[in-house]
């Protein structure tokens, strides 16, 4: 995590929105890992939205899935289907 969070500051001064989206992405699947819901959830959003924005449909689809998780973590199955 240490060097995604390096990444996301890098991004973040290149104002690379995809490149900090993906970041997010990445780190939303960290989170969940360590038990953060919702961290992951927060930064899963923040990605959707960005994603969807760009119209980059490939990791927007990623996003989505990993929303799931998200709820499937939860336990929320209607939520996360």
């Amino acid at each position: 995590m240490p060097w995604l969070n390096e990444s996301l500051e890098i991004f973040e001064n290149a104002s690379t929105r995809l490149s900090i989206a993906m970041v997010w992405s990445e780190l939303a699947v960290c989170y969940l890992g360590l038990g953060d819901d919702e961290r992951a959830m927060d930064l899963l959003r923040k990605a959707e939205q960005v994603n969807y924005e760009a119209g980059v449909i490939h990791n927007y689809q990623v996003v989505l899935a990993n929303i799931g998780n998200v709820y499937l973590h939860r336990r929320d199955y209607f939520a996360a289907l």
